[in-house]
């Protein structure tokens, strides 16, 4: 009688101790768990006030660039992720991931893309290609990353499945140069600025396509000189695309009101835009930009009406290709 009392007792401890500790660890947990990125857990108020962005301000060669984070006023500048050499990033704050490309072609001939959580850890390699990468971008719910992949001569829309790593060709091998992609709010259509090579003087597109179409749609033409520093951003809270040309040195910079197809000049620079990212709410505009193509550059902030501006690095290193919203 005892014995099957002390038994049973037993066994009920032991119940009441796993239960507490299953409760215990997961009222505790925050971060996400190593083998499951995409636990169910929304980054976007965490993050809201954050940037990341890539910089060779923390590595011992200046060719060499890493992921960084920083606060939206320029404050505590860290380093996120250290390894490899990165030039592209993208992140998703539904899903606490962030994609990135490594270059490694000179020892495999192949261009990477990879992925770690939001705290820059537990990396891997999902993608390699042949072709190089020059501008990704995750898609608004975290489950589709857009590329431009380029041959040499010609270029190419790819999407990546993020959940089965497939990937699938939008549009075809294009002659016409893509500065960057970015997605609609909705997630089903792609933006690129692209160059109309045949005119006189040159022009950019705001081009776009479907995840169901075979072709690209022609919209606003911009007067464009110098195709290299052409780029765009579309806002996912007000559906506004803000778009950068270049004329020989002096930037322009415009608002354009995807729904009624109205734009508008709202800042110009004596420099060379190398990336651009609306805030979440879409008040602000995150530049990086290389002043006369010297060997640094820095980040600053503008209202979306072009106003108020600041200065977040010190353009003492190479800080580029902001990543906010």
């Amino acid at each position: 009688m005892h014995r099957n009392f002390r038994l049973v007792f037993s066994v009920i401890l032991i119940w009441a101790s796993l239960i507490f500790t299953f409760t215990a660890c997961n009222e505790n947990s925050t971060d996400p768990n190593p083998d499951d990125f995409n636990n169910g857990i929304d980054y976007r108020e965490m993050y809201k006030d954050s940037i990341l962005f890539l910089s060779n301000r923390f590595s011992d060669d200046a060719s060499t660039y890493h992921i960084l984070i920083m606060n939206c006023d320029g404050s505590a500048k860290r380093e996120l992720f250290g390894k490899w050499n990165i030039q592209q990033v993208s992140w998703s704050l539904r899903t606490g991931r962030i994609f990135f490309v490594t270059d490694t072609a000179s020892f495999h001939q192949t261009y990477q893309i990879g992925v770690c959580d939001i705290k820059g850890r537990n990396e891997r390699i999902i993608y390699s290609s042949e072709y190089l990468i020059s501008s990704i971008r995750i898609s608004p719910d975290g489950n589709l990353l857009a590329m431009i992949v380029n041959n040499g001569n010609e270029n190419k829309l790819q999407i990546l499945d993020c959940g089965d790593f497939s990937i699938r060709d939008l549009g075809g091998w294009q002659t016409r140069e893509m500065g960057n992609v970015c997605w609609s709010p909705d997630g089903r259509t792609l933006g690129v600025p692209m160059l109309d090579s045949y005119g006189s003087p040159q022009s950019v597109h705001f081009a776009t396509i479907s995840l169901d179409a075979l072709h690209f749609k022609y919209g606003n033409k911009y007067f464009d000189m110098v195709s290299d520093y052409n780029r765009l951003d579309w806002c996912l809270a007000n559906n506004k695309i803000v778009v950068n040309v270049n004329h020989y040195g002096f930037a322009v910079t415009y608002i354009l009101d995807y729904i009624t197809k109205e734009d508008e000049i709202i800042y110009g620079g004596v420099w060379w835009v190398l990336g651009m990212s609306w805030s979440q709410d879409g008040s602000k505009i995150a530049f990086s930009v290389n002043e006369w193509q010297s060997m640094h550059s820095y980040i600053f902030l503008l209202n979306g009406d072009g106003t108020n501006y600041v200065r977040l690095t010190d353009g003492e290193f190479d800080d580029r290709l902001p990543c906010w919203q």
